[in-house]
């Protein structure tokens, strides 16, 4: 699951757990391979505050990734 789906400017694509306890994931698509490879997962182990996130995704021009969720930014 996820609500929101985000492309970063190096082109990985992240999402969000749909409200699920599944961490903010993170998928790349490699030459000759049709679905997205996971990548990395952002959990509270990396300093987040909950791993059910189902708010936004959003980058900074200068490459920070931000994502809230429950009225918080990370």
């Amino acid at each position: 699951g996820g609500n929101s789906v985000f492309e970063d400017q190096s082109g990985n694509v992240w999402v969000d757990s749909g409200g699920d306890n599944l961490g903010i994931r993170v998928y790349s698509y490699q030459e000759g391979k049709s679905l997205p490879t996971l990548i990395r997962t952002y959990t509270t182990k990396d300093g987040l505050s909950a791993d059910g996130f189902t708010n936004a995704i959003a980058q900074t021009a200068d490459g920070r990734i931000f994502v809230t969720s429950n009225g918080r930014l990370h």
